[in-house]
């Protein structure tokens, strides 16, 4: 199924949501049934989406042993020499055609995912998606339902609000990553059959990769990056000190969330906030209130939520933002299949440098689910 049908699907159901949901607030004599029956066909949409972008990101499984090995083969020979056969120009193409560079094959393109999920803390901890086009898009509520109780012998009035202002249209966008400056090699190593070439690029690309958008994911703007949890619009919770950190309101931080959001909540911290962290003692007995792993594996534990390290968060300082609690499953990591990869010889000569775009996004989606603390009184 190409890109375009799944537009087209998306488009088809969400005018048909919205031609029938007048007709059902009318048809229906109570809102507790409206409710249920609305957040159903949402969430039945968003799971047609969903399954769609997933087999459309998931390679056909018919011949993919023969296809991957064959499309590797051609991406190393081409590395090597420059040069790709007429037959394995599908193999390797791009949107962007040969003058813009080749797609890495499939597989390659999962490993170099997998491994910055293992860099990468917010990979770690955040929803991850793959998509096949330039954004992610899924239908999503603007208002919550408010439910009345009304006697029996009271009339169900149609509400007042629309379609339109009701539902909206999420969208998260995917922006170019490119490491700068390029991995380079000499003629000698990329001419030397015992070179690993798989290996070396994908260690150049997933740390270049995961430096810049570890980075993003925590304080991107959103314009050409990604959105970082600290950029959306997170209500804080002010620590009590010009310049430190306070057990008591650090307590105050866990219970700011939702129920429903805390039992999924962690903590997001640098390693020397960590260690800040640990030195806090309950004031009343003494005793400190970090808590050691269970086992070994398992995250450690702050006030019964588990503590993630990201040197990517701020230090501690007046007016900084340095932890991030909450559910993080509302933040969405948005990648776009296909790493593409272009062979230069010119630019940094002698060396022969490989240009490298991978197409990611980010975005916070349930701002609530959140709460930042803020160093300040």
């Amino acid at each position: 199924m190409e890109e375009v049908e799944i537009k087209d699907l998306i488009q088809k159901n969400w005018k048909e949501l919205q031609d029938t949901l007048e007709v059902k607030f009318k048809e229906m004599e109570k809102e507790g049934q409206a409710r249920a029956e609305l957040e159903s066909k949402i969430a039945k949409l968003n799971e047609q989406i969903d399954s769609l972008e997933a087999k459309l990101a998931r390679p056909p499984v018919v011949e993919q042993k023969e296809t991957d090995d064959a499309s590797k083969k051609a991406f190393t020979n081409w590395m090597r020499k420059g040069v790709v056969a007429p037959e394995e120009v599908k193999l390797l193409a791009s949107d962007e055609g040969a003058s813009g560079g080749y797609l890495v094959p499939s597989v390659f393109d999962s490993a170099i995912i997998e491994k910055l999920r293992n860099e990468s803390a917010m990979r770690g901890i955040a929803t991850v998606k793959t998509i096949t086009g330039y954004a992610y898009e899924r239908v999503v509520q603007k208002n919550k339902f408010t439910i009345k109780v009304r006697g029996e012998r009271e009339t169900a009035n149609a509400p007042s609000t629309t379609a339109d202002n009701m539902f909206g249209l999420l969208r998260i966008p995917v922006h170019d990553y490119q490491p700068d400056p390029p991995p380079a090699i000499t003629r000698t190593e990329l001419e030397d059959s015992a070179t690993n070439l798989e290996t070396w690029l994908m260690e150049n690309l997933v740390e270049d990769f995961a430096e810049k958008e570890g980075t993003d994911f925590i304080t991107g703007s959103g314009l050409n990056s990604a959105e970082g949890i600290l950029t959306a619009n997170i209500t804080s919770v002010k620590s009590g000190s010009a310049t430190d950190i306070k057990a008591d309101t650090l307590i105050d931080l866990t219970y700011a969330l939702k129920s429903k959001f805390a039992n999924n909540a962690k903590f997001l911290m640098r390693r020397t906030t960590i260690g800040k962290i640990r030195q806090l003692k309950d004031p009343s007995t003494g005793q400190y209130l970090w808590a050691p792993a269970l086992s070994v594996g398992e995250p450690q534990q702050f006030l019964g939520y588990p503590i993630v390290s990201d040197d990517n968060m701020p230090a501690i300082a007046g007016g900084a933002l340095p932890i991030v609690f909450g559910d993080f499953s509302w933040y969405y990591i948005i990648d776009r299949r296909g790493i593409v990869v272009e062979r230069d010889t010119t630019k940094y000569f002698p060396y022969i440098t490989f240009f490298s775009t991978k197409r990611t996004g980010g975005q916070c989606i349930r701002e609530e689910a959140f709460r930042t603390y803020l160093i300040s009184t």
